[in-house]
């Protein structure tokens, strides 16, 4: 009966990627509850759900586009394509966070 985790996401065009719109997107989740796999299937379903928006029409973003914060993810999730929800690492923040995305299948810019 409480909240223990959030997906947030808006649309920004990303000027170092030709302008094109992503889904600014990240899960926040309470340290509780952060288990083995969770924060994958949230990622699993929110790519889910915005890809289909995106076939729709609803939105014109050709992807989502995260900021990595979190230090374990960062010193442990360090492969180039994440296997689960295919998050691909494109660089670092000035602030050192890793920077992740993923193109839906059909994109184009």
């Amino acid at each position: 009966g409480k909240v223990i985790g959030v997906n947030t996401a808006f649309e920004a065009k990303v000027a170092h990627l030709s302008h094109s719109p992503f889904m600014n997107y990240r899960i926040l989740l309470h340290p509780e509850f952060r288990i083995p796999g969770l924060v994958d299937k949230m990622g699993v379903l929110a790519i889910q759900y915005f890809y289909e928006l995106y076939q729709s029409g609803t939105i014109q973003s050709v992807g989502l586009i995260t900021l990595i914060e979190n230090q374990w993810y960062k010193n442990n999730r360090r492969e180039a394509v994440w296997p689960s929800t295919g998050f691909v690492y494109i660089g670092d923040s000035p602030a050192g966070h890793h920077i992740r995305l993923k193109y839906f299948d059909g994109a184009k810019f």
